[in-house]
């Protein structure tokens, strides 16, 4: 007789990454705080047991750089790279589509799954034609609707984070005037703790989202944008 007994929580997290333009004079900021998170983590192989890594960058299209990865067995991280213009959705609608697969994928390999987490990195403003609500109420529909931490830096617009973060407190912007390099590499940081503590947790019988926000990010006060 088989053995049913799952084999443990898994929490899925998406790192989704604004590819527009603007983010050219400091995507190389990004890519060496992805291949710092990588060597951070698989030193900490109790928590990343625990997580499933994936990668999305967006601009006038989403491209899924990584999918569902144990970062404990992965060589290298992907490279991001900045394009063109910002449309939101097509990054809410690639996450429509791939987080039920993610899902179905770990509980078939026996794994009991956590709420996923999405965090959201964006330096602008979407496009006018950009139908970015609308895809994200689809994103939100869900049965397995992610939370969701938006961070703006740069000209980010506040009020556009804090609708698409998932919770008041989710939301954060990038201290006016704050070197967009260093807000970068303290974002990259923070993820990794993110990932590190998260997984941990999860990895104690605690399964919880347990973000770390950067230093220089305020949390955004969506009663006053």
């Amino acid at each position: 007789m088989d053995n049913l007994e799952p084999k443990g929580n898994i929490l899925p997290i998406y790192f989704v990454a604004d590819e527009s333009g603007s983010m050219g004079p400091d995507i190389d900021h990004l890519n060496q705080g992805l291949m710092s998170l990588l060597e951070e983590i698989q030193l900490q192989p109790f928590a990343a047991s625990n997580v499933r890594f994936s990668i999305i960058g967006f601009d006038e299209e989403a491209r899924l750089y990584l999918t569902n990865a144990d970062l404990r067995y992965i060589d290298t991280m992907p490279t991001l790279v900045a394009r063109t213009t910002t449309y939101f959705s097509t990054a809410f609608e690639l996450l429509t589509l791939q987080i039920p697969d993610d899902i179905a994928a770990l509980k078939a390999e026996g794994y009991r799954v956590n709420r996923p987490a999405v965090f959201l990195l964006t330096d602008g403003y979407p496009m006018p034609d950009d139908p970015w609500q609308q895809a994200l109420q689809a994103l939100m529909a869900l049965p397995g609707h992610p939370n969701i931490l938006a961070f703006g830096i740069g000209d980010a617009d506040p009020a556009t984070i804090a609708e698409m973060a998932s919770r008041q407190n989710f939301a954060f912007k990038a201290a006016e005037g704050a070197d967009t390099g260093k807000m970068l590499a303290e974002f990259m940081s923070s993820l990794t703790q993110s990932v590190i503590s998260s997984g941990s947790a999860v990895a104690n019988g605690q399964p919880q989202l347990l973000p770390e926000i950067p230093d220089d990010f305020l949390s955004i006060d969506v009663d006053e944008v």
